[in-house]
């Protein structure tokens, strides 16, 4: 069985405590979940802005990746 890393703060990512924003699994296995809109720094992004909190959540998603490709 694979081993797995989670990662709760990838480069860009603000940390969670509660999840990991990025699993890593041997091979090329990356999950990623639980994307919300807070900057790298924890800071809500576009409250009362849809499209702003959409764009950041997107953001997140796309550093998670870049993360896993780096090996975090």
């Amino acid at each position: 069985m694979s081993e797995l890393t989670r990662i709760s703060a990838p480069d860009g990512v603000a940390p969670t405590t509660q999840d990991a924003h990025l699993v890593m699994g041997t091979g090329r296995f990356a999950a990623v979940s639980g994307q919300l809109a807070p900057d790298e720094d924890g800071r809500p992004v576009g409250e009362g802005d849809p499209a702003a909190r959409t764009r950041q959540v997107f953001e997140n998603l796309r550093r998670c990746p870049v993360a896993a490709r780096k090996g975090a």
